[in-house]
């Protein structure tokens, strides 16, 4: 698939399968509400993929997803998505800005692990699992624990160099 730029998912596709476009050129990516299920390594080393939107049918992205796209600058995750596996982002380098759904209740470990440009980060509110460096090796500045999480491996923010403030919501009953 290395000269293939644009697909257009139909609304009738429900399953994108392991490793469907892995190592493709696309350069963008909207992912309809009537896909419920995605493969692992899915869309990963897409080498020139810039663009994200994730439908609402998904509930789960999937270990490796998008790991290792490079020039991956705009993630839209919208409301559905209920778990961001392993490695999901993992060195998806020129993502500045994250915001995680009130739907996502649990991120696994490396979901967004040595994200160079990550800065910005917000957390939904139903949150509830913070796996191990989830958002490790990422210059995030401040980060705010919503009241709903329950746990936060402990090394989630590893070498987080830039970390200098960690707010924990005062409803928060597990790390106020």
């Amino acid at each position: 698939c290395s000269n293939l730029k644009s697909v257009s998912i139909p609304n009738t596709v429900t399953i994108i399968g392991h490793d469907a476009f892995a190592w493709s050129s696309l350069e963008s990516v909207k992912i309809p509400n009537s896909v419920t299920s995605l493969g692992e390594y899915a869309f990963a080393f897409g080498q020139e993929l810039t663009s994200v939107s994730i439908g609402s049918g998904l509930k789960d992205i999937p270990d490796y997803a998008f790991a290792y796209c490079y020039m991956l600058e705009d993630v839209i995750i919208n409301e559905g998505v209920n778990t961001i596996g392993e490695y999901a982002f993992s060195e998806c380098s020129a993502i500045e800005n994250i915001v995680i759904p009130d739907s996502v209740t649990k991120i696994k470990s490396h979901a967004f692990y040595d994200m160079y440009c990550l800065e910005n980060l917000t957390l939904g509110n139903n949150l509830a699992t913070i796996g191990d460096k989830a958002f490790g090796l990422t210059p995030i500045k401040t980060i705010k624990i919503p009241a709903s999480v329950t746990y936060i491996s402990r090394n989630a923010f590893d070498y987080c160099y830039n970390l200098s403030s960690i707010n924990v919501d005062e409803g928060n009953q597990f790390y106020a």
